[in-house]
């Protein structure tokens, strides 16, 4: 607040002036991550922001649909990209009779990546929820803030006209003094001539102009915005939280199931596959649950980015399309330059402007009386004080009504949060939520030819025991056969035989 003093002392109203500011209204840039929200699908979508029209909102169920049918088209394509990569249980069956054991280090490397990869994403899904749910929690905290100083300039005619009633009792009290004082009537006179009664009807009646209406139906609407984003508390922390660390925890869980296949396969043990009867159906449900999410999150994205391109006309224009007259102008200004009409701000410096010259000629006559009258200390003191906490409710409305601290509290609201953190919030989020789904599925896969893997080591194994056991028969038969020969060949040789 500005500050000048008329007498040049030190007195708490040496220190009033009628309120100014230099303020000035900062401009919001879009950032990267808004322009990337705003032309999600530009083209096939309307990204004019507007919620009343129905061609708008189609175009973000649009975009829902479009998000869900590629995380459809994802699953189908993936798998039967594997397949065709992939071999017969026939063909690795000979390879491995062929070439014998081999070691895949391209496939192990590739698992650990993805696994590393999947895991980077949960993380990062998690920093983007938190992130946007920093943006809504502060959001919140700023609507209330500015409802709650609204209400306080709501209050500004009752509280006025209590502090006025303080101020003409303690002006009353002390003409009372005044009468019991040696030069009473010389004193009396001074007192008479304050002009306590204009001050009291000229500020009432400048406050009576504040209209509570305007600024009560104002505070109702801010209100009720806050109210709007504590209302998905629940959900954020009830549903997508657990969502997501229950996603993070599975797929540590799944790298963890992952490696121990990995040497189930590597070491020849057996008995891996049968926990894929589990692990395959609950990685493919998480994996569909967080698309789900992400589709949800992709939406809330393009409508940010939507409305972030410019918010003050669009904040301009969503809270005013059912109003009009001087709440409108409210809107106008707060949201605005703050260069527009605005009656209620005038009206309070127009009081201040009647308070300040007379109070700042009253209180120092008030205390020449004192010293002419020791009588008068404590009446003076109460009148002094009553002066004082009336100026404070003026000058608390002044600054409080401002466009500094309430355009301020619109642009903490707006710019840093909704326009600025909860935008990079939700596309590192959606972002992160669809390479985690992708990856899940790669993993399953993956894992499920880890698991032929050992499979086509059981068969070579199998088949290698068989053919050891064919071998161990063809040899015995073929040294019975020589046995029998040799001694069919002696018996021929021997005398008795010629």
């Amino acid at each position: 607040m500005t500050t000048t003093s008329a007498t040049g002392g030190d007195a708490w109203y040496d220190n009033i002036s009628v309120y100014s500011s230099d303020y000035e209204p900062a401009t919001f840039t879009p950032g990267a991550s808004v322009e990337a929200n705003h032309d999600l699908l530009d083209g096939l979508r309307e990204n004019d922001f507007d919620v009343e029209d129905a061609q708008y909102s189609a175009g973000l169920a649009t975009l829902i649909i479009v998000f869900l049918v590629a995380g459809l088209l994802a699953c189908c394509l993936i798998p039967c990209l594997y397949k065709c990569l992939g071999t017969s249980r026939q063909e690795r069956l000979r390879e491995r009779m062929q070439f014998g054991k081999q070691t895949h280090y391209g496939g192990n490397i590739f698992m650990v990546l993805a696994s590393v990869a999947a895991i980077a994403s949960a993380a990062g899904a998690i920093w983007g929820l938190e992130r946007a749910d920093s943006g809504l929690t502060n959001i919140e905290d700023s609507t209330q803030n500015m409802a709650t100083d609204m209400l306080t300039i709501l209050n500004l005619a009752d509280d006025t006209s209590v502090a006025l009633d303080e101020v003409t009792a303690s002006y009353e009290a002390l003409q009372e003094s005044v009468d019991g004082c040696d030069n009473g009537a010389i004193l009396s006179s001074l007192l008479d001539a304050f002009d306590i009664n204009s001050l009291t009807a000229s500020v009432q009646a400048e406050i009576d102009g504040v209209s509570e209406d305007n600024f009560g139906e104002l505070a109702d609407d801010v209100q009720a915005i806050s109210d709007a984003v504590s209302d998905t508390e629940g959900a954020r922390k009830g549903l997508l939280w657990p969502v997501l660390i229950l996603s993070l925890v599975f797929t540590a869980f799944f790298v963890a199931i992952s490696v121990s296949t990995y040497q189930c396969v590597a070491f020849g043990h057996r008995d891996c596959a049968p926990a894929s009867c589990c692990i395959n159906p609950c990685t493919i449900f998480v994996a569909v649950v967080i698309w789900i999410c992400a589709a949800l999150a992709v939406s809330l994205s393009a409508l940010t980015g939507d409305f972030c391109i410019d918010p003050d006309t669009n904040a301009n224009d969503l809270i005013t399309d059912n109003t009009d007259g001087e709440i409108a102008d409210l809107i106008t200004y707060y949201t605005g330059d703050c260069t527009s009409e605005n009656a209620a701000v005038d009206a309070i410096i127009a009081a201040q402007e009647v308070a300040v010259p007379i109070i700042q000629s009253v209180v120092p006559t008030l205390y020449q009386l004192e010293e002419a009258c020791s009588d008068l200390a404590e009446p003076v003191q109460t009148l002094d004080n009553s002066l004082e906490s009336f100026w404070t409710i003026l000058e608390d409305a002044g600054e409080l009504s401002s466009c500094e601290n309430l355009n301020g509290l619109y642009q903490a609201a707006v710019y840093d949060e909704l326009c600025k953190d909860l935008p990079e919030g939700l596309l590192g989020f959606w972002v992160s939520c669809a390479f985690l789904t992708v990856l899940l599925l790669i993993l399953v896969i993956q894992w499920g030819r880890m698991l032929r893997q050992q499979t086509t080591e059981e068969d070579a194994s199998t088949a290698e025991a068989m053919n050891r056991q064919r071998a161990g028969w063809l040899n015995g038969s073929r040294r019975f056969s020589s046995i029998a020969l040799e001694a069919l060949k002696n018996r021929l040789k021997s005398p008795c035989g010629s």
